[in-house]
C-alpha cells in the first residue's frame, strides 16, 4: 500500500488564503482531492463547516461539494458546447437554482472583465480568459472553500498574474477561503500562508507577508523542504 499522505494536520481559516508547494510527489494534488471530497482519506477526517465529509453518503456529498466547494482545475475543464455564461453558471443550473445564476451572473461577469466574451465559447477564448471562467464557476455557488489546482500552470506570466490577482482580491474583499497547489514561487507570493509538504508529510508553514520578492519566499520554500520533517502538524 502506498502512503500518499502521512499525518498531514491541516486547519485553514475562514477568509485565508494558502498556497501548498511541494515536489512531485509530495502529496499535494492528493491533499487537494481529499479537500474536495474526491477521495476517502484511509484514516483521519476532513472537515468543511464542521462537516465530516467521510462519512456522508454519495448523494450528500455530490450535493455538498457542488454547493459548498469550488473547484479550479489547471486544465480549466470548461464544457466545450457551452458559452462563458453557461459554463459559469453550470453548478447553479445543475442544482436547479436558474433565478440565483441570472442574479450572480452580471457581478461575477463584471468581476472578471468578462462581460463583453459573455457569449464565447471556450474554443474562442484565451487561456487566461478560460481559466477566469473556470474560477467564476468555482464561485457562483458562494462555496465555503475554493480549491485551486496549479491555475496558472497552462498560462503566460502576464495571464498567470491577473489569475492570481483576481484570487487575492476573492480572499481580501470577499473573504473567500482559498487552498491552491502551486509549485511557483511568484504565485505563492500572493497568498497569506504556504505550507510545504514532503514525502507526503507537512514540514512546516510560513507567512507571505514577510516577504517583498518571490526569489525571497522561494529561498525560505527551499530551507523549509531541505530540512528533515520531524513532525507532521501545522
Amino acid at each position: 500500500m502506498v502512503r500518499a499522505l502521512i499525518g498531514v494536520d491541516l486547519t485553514v481559516a475562514k477568509g485565508e488564503f494558502v498556497a501548498v508547494m511541494g515536489a512531485s510527489g509530495s502529496g499535494k494534488s492528493t491533499l487537494l482531492h481529499l479537500l474536495a471530497g474526491l477521495t476517502t482519506p484511509s484514516e483521519g477526517t476532513v472537515e468543511i463547516e464542521g462537516r465530516d465529509l467521510g462519512k456522508m453518503r454519495d448523494r450528500e456529498l455530490t450535493l455538498f461539494r457542488r454547493r459548498r466547494i469550488g473547484i479550479v482545475f489547471q486544465a480549466y475543464n470548461l464544457i466545450p458546447t457551452l458559452d462563458v455564461e453557461q459554463n459559469i453558471c453550470l453548478p447553479l443550473l445543475a442544482d436547479g437554482r436558474r433565478r440565483e445564476a441570472k442574479s450572480r451572473l452580471e457581478p461575477i461577469l463584471a468581476t472578471l472583465d468578462l462581460a463583453d466574451r459573455r457569449k464565447h465559447r471556450p474554443d474562442q477564448l484565451s487561456g487566461g480568459e478560460q481559466q477566469r471562467v473556470a474560477i467564476g464557476r468555482a464561485m457562483i455557488t458562494d462555496p465555503a472553500i475554493v480549491l485551486a489546482d496549479e491555475p496558472t500552470g497552462n498560462l503566460d506570466s502576464a495571464a498567470g498574474r491577473h489569475v492570481c490577482e483576481i484570487l487575492r482580491e476573492a480572499c481580501d474583499a470577499r473573504g473567500r477561503t482559498i487552498v491552491m497547489v502551486t509549485h511557483e514561487p511568484s504565485v505563492a507570493v500572493f497568498t497569506r500562508r504556504v505550507v510545504v509538504l514532503k514525502d507526503g508529510r507537512c514540514v512546516g508553514s510560513f507567512e507571505t507577508d514577510r516577504f517583498d520578492h518571490a526569489d525571497e519566499l522561494a529561498a525560505e520554500y527551499q530551507a523549509m523542504s531541505s530540512a528533515e520533517a520531524a513532525g507532521a502538524e501545522v
